[in-house]
């Protein structure tokens, strides 16, 4: 049980880092795919 928690808490922190790592980047390349969200 506290295995698979332990596995459990690992993925989840996994993914918000790559989460935040890609709003991060997106963020600062400032995509021109997306222009809608820099013109405001």
């Amino acid at each position: 049980m506290l295995v698979a928690l332990g596995q459990l808490a690992a993925a989840v922190v996994v993914a918000v880092g790559v989460a935040v790592v890609s709003l991060l980047a997106i963020a600062r390349v400032e995509w021109p795919a997306f222009p809608s969200s820099s013109a405001r």
